[in-house]
């Protein structure tokens, strides 16, 4: 990493992927939002650099702290489901159920593809609204439609939430009429 930034010192490819190793694979969570941060005079306008500097905050747990990040990466990009997909994560998290489901729903509106947004909105309408069906359906279509090539992480995200709400879908057309006991599922960021 000093050597390509030796031979390309104001490259912010470099200084995003050194930020990367700091902060994902160090851990030093301070040394990756500097490298950030540097990456950013560069490239000011560059709305991942706001999204990597979102989750690293994400990384501490500090949903408020990562909020005007994204709202960064989003006024620079407005097409990019991952953005609003991760925003409306924290506002689930936050308890601010109206704007956690305004993002999760543009997040699928941008990319219908996106099986992170729509096992977010089986969740969502799970937990939140009480609407096993619609919840099981979005949830269900997100385990269907998972690719091959999908990281080991999201893959036993959605097959977790995928067991877990098949098993209360299961009880409710059983019995529609009895008590349903909510699991608990995970939102993507």
């Amino acid at each position: 990493f000093r050597n390509s930034l030796f031979v390309e010192p104001f490259n912010y490819n470099v200084m995003v992927t050194i930020g990367n190793y700091y902060g994902e694979t160090v851990g030093d969570y301070s040394k990756a939002e500097e490298y950030y941060n540097i990456a950013l005079k560069i490239k000011p306008q560059e709305a991942d650099i706001y999204y990597d500097l979102a989750k690293l905050q994400l990384l501490n747990d500090d949903y408020e702290d990562s909020i005007p990040f994204l709202e960064k990466a989003i006024s620079i990009d407005k097409t990019n489901g991952n953005y609003y997909r991760t925003l409306g994560t924290i506002y689930y998290n936050m308890k601010e159920n109206e704007k956690a489901l305004e993002n999760i729903q543009e997040a699928y509106n941008i990319n219908d593809k996106d099986i992170l947004a729509l096992n977010n909105a089986g969740c969502y309408y799970m937990l939140v609204d009480n609407d096993i069906w619609r919840g099981f359906s979005n949830i269900e279509s997100a385990y269907e439609e998972m690719p091959a090539d999908i990281n080991a992480e999201a893959k036993a995200l959605i097959t977790d939430n995928y067991t877990k709400a098949k098993e209360v879908y299961d009880k409710f057309v059983e019995d529609e009429v009895a008590p349903v006991v909510m699991p608990s599922l995970k939102l993507s960021y």
